[in-house]
């Protein structure tokens, strides 16, 4: 039986009120401000994300390649959502 549907979680039920944890990845990384955002979200890989079309995990898997994180993805991740409510 289905209980609830959830239409739109990003910007509505959670909203990213704190992007400075984001902002010192972007620093980091030497990449511009709001980069690093846009790679997760915007990429073809954050937008097949969204659709269902691969896991969270295959999206974050790829994040870390394409930043080149190694053992630091993890922090990565964490400190992406840290702002949001």
């Amino acid at each position: 039986m289905i209980k609830a549907i959830i239409f739109d979680v990003g910007g509505v039920l959670i909203r990213t009120e704190d992007h400075s944890y984001r902002r010192r990845w972007d620093e980091k990384l030497g990449f511009s401000p709001g980069e690093t955002e846009e790679i997760v979200f915007n990429s073809e890989m954050g937008q097949k994300a969204q659709r269902g079309e691969i896991s969270d995990g295959e999206l974050w898997n790829w994040v870390g390649e394409r930043l080149d994180l190694g053992q630091q993805l993890e922090a990565f991740r964490n400190d992406f959502w840290a702002g949001d409510v």
